[in-house]
């Protein structure tokens, strides 16, 4: 299986690809292997982007993903898709900044679905990004699950936040 899970993915307006994350594109070496994507940020410059592109004949597992930017088509091929919303720009602190954290009140915040048992222990995200730097962090857990690479850490914020 290929498994994404806890990345913040950007976007640039004048990317050849369309599809963000592209499974089966070139092929599928074992037939009865899938992606399984969660707790994802996808935010795209481009326009008309397709965030998910399945190409195998299996289906994909893509659940609370958080997606934004220009709008397009969410999930393109066969998949079982869960809570993944598309949402306005204002759901980040200063994505202007390259700063994806969640903002206060974002509908992000407990949106999460609970993951299947089966996938559970490869879809549980350990680690989240932290600046454009590509450094990581500890993913903590306040509440419910949230959508997306960055869990929300109150109105304050965490000291080591982006």
């Amino acid at each position: 299986d290929a498994v994404v899970v806890g990345n913040l993915v950007v976007q640039a307006a004048g990317s050849q690809n369309r599809a963000m994350l592209s499974y089966g594109e070139e092929g599928v070496r074992y037939p009865e292997a899938q992606l399984l994507a969660a707790f994802n940020t996808f935010y795209s410059y481009r326009e008309n982007p397709v965030f998910f592109s399945n190409r195998s004949n299996s289906t994909a597992w893509i659940g609370n993903n958080l997606l934004s930017g220009a709008s397009g088509i969410n999930v393109l091929g066969p998949a079982e898709s869960v809570s993944n919303r598309f949402l306005p720009k204002s759901t980040f602190q200063a994505n202007e900044r390259g700063d994806f954290s969640l903002a206060n009140g974002s509908a992000a915040i407990d949106a999460a679905a609970p993951l299947p048992l089966s996938l559970s222990a490869a879809l549980t995200p350990e680690f989240e990004p932290t600046n454009k730097k590509i450094v990581f962090r500890h993913r903590l857990n306040i509440g419910l699950a949230d959508l997306g690479a960055i869990e929300w850490c109150g109105a304050r914020g965490r000291e080591d936040s982006m």
